[in-house]
């Protein structure tokens, strides 16, 4: 069934200045405005931005023109080490769950020690002489071997979703080791050392946690926290008692270890 309205022309309008160029034009409720881009090999395309206002509707399409220009740009050279590990870190890692503070971590190592050394080497030519020189700089100018790992992570991460992508054909900086992580050496008190702690301790009223601590031989930063390697206090050591009452008995296991009462421990 045809109704008498189909044929009606539509009320939409559209609006051009005098020098040709289109102006925004309101379609229903909203404001559109239509561009046509001129490509540097000579192609067109056009692209169409809203917005509710006609200012807002501008700004939308200018923003549309310009992200439609560094597309073709990028298209036109060749992807960098630079460029495959912003689309890593913005498209692909930032969809998977993260840490505010490993997202900027990330970020960080790609703007100051990834970008210097190899962002602007092709994507296609990186082999494992530019990884292993990029990490020598880095542990030349004092850097941790935490930031090389960070570094790493960012890299790998990049290479290997170009090898998902059909970029590249193998990941080069996957069998360059890292420099190895320099050890620490531990800090031993002297006697002299050992009671001038002991005094300060029992100033503070913690002679029984260094005691304990110096003791089972902590390092000197556990034994500020009286923390030991599985996160548990020095001084928290478990004991367990038996208490009898007649012939029941109880076996009671804590670090305060105290019968109930009208129990005797034997």
């Amino acid at each position: 069934m045809k109704l008498e309205n189909d044929n009606k022309p539509s009320n939409r309008k559209r609006y051009r200045s005098p020098n040709g160029e289109s102006r925004p034009y309101r379609d229903g409720y909203r404001y559109k405005l239509c561009k046509t881009i001129t490509f540097p090999d000579g192609t067109r395309k056009k692209v169409t931005g809203s917005g509710n206002t006609r200012t807002q509707c501008e700004i939308n399409t200018a923003a549309l023109v310009a992200k439609r220009l560094a597309e073709y740009s990028l298209a036109e050279r060749e992807e960098t080490v630079l460029d495959a590990c912003t689309h890593w870190l913005t498209s692909v890692r930032s969809l998977q769950p993260m840490k505010p503070k490993t997202q900027a971590g990330y970020r960080h190592a790609i703007e100051s020690y990834i970008a210097p050394e190899i962002g602007h080497i092709e994507l296609k030519e990186l082999n494992r002489e530019h990884v292993q020189k990029m990490y020598g700089n880095l542990t030349k100018s004092g850097k941790s071997f935490y930031v090389l790992k960070e570094v790493r992570a960012v890299l790998n991460g990049a290479l290997s979703e170009a090898i998902l992508a059909n970029k590249i054909q193998f990941n080069p900086a996957q069998s360059v080791k890292l420099p190895q992580k320099p050890k620490t050496k531990p800090i031993y008190f002297d006697l002299q050392q050992t009671q001038v702690i002991l005094e300060m301790a029992k100033y503070r009223g913690e002679l029984a946690k260094w005691l304990v601590a110096i003791y089972l031989g902590l390092p000197n930063t556990s034994a500020a926290t009286g923390k030991v390697s599985d996160g548990k206090s020095a001084t928290s050591k478990v004991h367990t008692i038996y208490c009898f009452k007649g012939k029941v008995q109880k076996r009671i296991s804590s670090a305060n270890a105290k019968c109930p009462k009208g129990f005797t421990q034997k």
